[in-house]
């Protein structure tokens, strides 16, 4: 009888627990965390950074920054058809398994300052990446780090040596 007391009062020990936390939001706000960015591979020259944010009611985002001159107008044509560095817009996409939105850009090793903007003209910075900067707007923009991995070799154009004049 003893022990199935202790199991009695264990098991509502935890339900308590776990009550007292998903009401304070803990359970939530533990489950919500994300990597903001994250190199995914090297293209060429340039880095490969998947970009992820939350915005669950959301119908469309994109990604805009000093990567791109900050495009946001709807007729500037989107990356990949155009160049980042041609005022291409970045739309992300719904990853339907994790519920956030994604994109991923080649991008030269430098610091970027970005934001996201929500349905066209909702501008946010980024909850999660841990540093930011004055946006002039009242705001802030946030900043991504993008440096080549260790290990990997940026790709330089070897030339064939020339054979000598006869």
């Amino acid at each position: 009888m003893k022990y199935i007391k202790k199991i009695l009062l264990a098991l509502v020990g935890t339900l308590v627990v776990n009550f007292v936390f998903s009401s304070c939001g803990v359970l939530d706000a533990v489950k919500d965390r994300y990597i903001p960015y994250e190199i995914v591979g090297i293209q060429e020259s340039e880095v490969l950074v998947k970009f992820v944010f939350d915005a669950p009611s959301a119908t469309e985002v994109w990604l805009a920054g000093s990567f791109n001159n900050w495009s946001q107008s709807k007729s500037n044509p989107a990356y990949p058809a155009v160049p980042l560095q041609q005022n291409a817009r970045v739309v992300m996409k719904l990853d339907p398994k994790t519920g956030y939105w994604v994109a991923t850009i080649p991008l030269p090793p430098g610091r970027y300052q970005y934001k996201y903007i929500v349905d066209t003209s909702n501008w946010q910075e980024d909850p999660n990446t841990p540093e930011h900067v004055d946006d002039g707007f009242g705001g802030h923009n946030s900043i991504v780090m993008v440096t080549m991995p260790s290990g990997a070799k940026e790709e330089t154009k070897e030339e064939e040596p020339e054979e000598p004049a006869q």
